[in-house]
């Protein structure tokens, strides 16, 4: 979904366009159509991956049209924390999905929960990130932001870094939410509704912007330490021109992988200071690395696994078109996807083929949150599932 910056406080933003799945379809929510291409049938699994649904729980509504990919379920230690569009925020043990508090905000909620320390961060739709006690769930303070983020914030110890949707990145202690240093990158008028996450490397803060720029900045003092186009715009019409990285870069030992929207996916010597590969590729999801294997879902929802040292294409799997997919995941050395329509599906980084298949009640549209052989699904109906695996 595209969204003009200027006009968000992102509860009275108009939704204009979509691009998801790369269809240009006018957003059913914001103009009362849909005009997407039929999802792909559900494709027939022979042998299948066994998975269970341990347990099922309420943690609250959805209203429709407001669901947003980047509020997934947090594991810390031996809870599972939950948030959902409509400001229900639930803390449960992960093993059993017994509650211990839930709390309802008085705005919705757009990115989250993340949790350092004693706290759990959430971004709000009146451009503030809400700090809650993560043991009794009690607001701490509410840090007022210039706009709205969409990204989920960045915690190390006492210190938070969040990047606004126009361009902004911030650095500021937890506890009083006083600024330490800031950067303006600035942004394009449209956006898409998504947003990467700044990601550490060593004492570097690593942060993708809408413009396709990549920068690592000294994470003491903001200082600008290298700075990379992974994708530059193109085009005459501001959606031709969005090369946004939504994607929150991948460390692995001294290679970093990004991917951008219209742009290109590639694999970054952060030491070196150059690619080692790129290839061009539009997504808006977060990528996965399993072994060897570098795993994208494109804007048109087809599934590639590169080699992610020589960046050469493996396979491509195409049987999901227009299911609207989440990011994939690794769990149990498998991918995994799920989609709009309730389906989670099992994939061979090996082959592509599909091994599994589980179907939920409800919408998926965040990637589950996987520990070991469990997983953790939230559906748009408002409920939280474990999954167990079994081999």
């Amino acid at each position: 979904m595209l969204i003009n910056k200027k006009t968000c406080s992102f509860a009275l933003t108009l939704l204009v366009a979509t691009l998801i799945s790369g269809c240009g379809y006018i957003d059913d929510y914001a103009f009362g159509k849909d005009n997407a291409p039929k999802p792909s049938p559900l494709p027939v699994v022979t042998k299948k991956q066994k998975v269970t649904v341990d347990w099922s729980m309420d943690v609250g509504s959805f209203p429709k049209g407001t669901a947003v990919p980047d509020l997934q379920p947090y594991i810390n230690g031996a809870q599972v924390y939950v948030a959902t569009s409509n400001g229900t925020v639930v803390a449960a043990n992960k093993n059993t999905g017994k509650s211990l508090w839930r709390v309802k905000l008085d705005s919705g909620l757009l990115a989250g929960p993340v949790v350092s320390n004693d706290f759990l961060a959430i971004n709000s739709d009146d451009s503030s990130i809400v700090l809650l006690d993560k043991v009794n769930g009690k607001r701490k303070q509410s840090i007022k932001m210039a706009s709205d983020s969409l990204a989920k914030p960045l915690l190390i110890h006492d210190t938070m870094f969040v990047k606004t949707i126009n361009g902004v990145l911030y650095s500021m202690a937890i506890d009083s939410g006083k600024k330490n240093w800031s950067y303006d990158h600035g942004s394009p008028e449209i956006i898409l509704k998504a947003s990467s996450s700044p990601v550490k490397y060593h004492q570097t803060i690593v942060v993708g912007f809408s413009d396709g720029e990549l920068i690592g900045f000294d994470e003491n003092n903001g200082h600008v330490m290298w700075q990379r186009h992974v994708a530059f715009a193109k085009g005459a019409s501001d959606i031709e021109r969005l090369v946004d990285i939504d994607t929150n870069p991948i460390i692995d030992g001294p290679n970093l992988y990004i991917a951008t929207y219209q742009g290109e996916i590639g694999s970054y010597s952060v030491e070196g200071s150059e690619f080692n590969w790129h290839h061009t590729a539009s997504t808006y999801h977060d990528l996965a690395i399993e072994a060897e294997y570098l795993i994208m879902v494109d804007s048109h929802d087809v599934i590639w696994a590169f080699n992610k040292k020589s960046g050469q294409v493996l396979w491509k799997q195409n049987a999901l078109k227009a299911r609207r997919l989440t990011a994939p995941v690794i769990w149990n050395h498998q991918i995994w996807v799920a989609d709009s329509k309730g389906a989670l599906h099992g994939i061979s980084p090996q082959s592509g083929e599909f091994i599994a298949q589980v179907v939920l009640p409800g919408s998926i549209i965040s990637a589950p949150i996987v520990e070991r052989d469990v997983c953790w699904v939230l559906t748009t109906n408002g409920q939280l599932h474990r999954l167990s695996m079994r081999k």
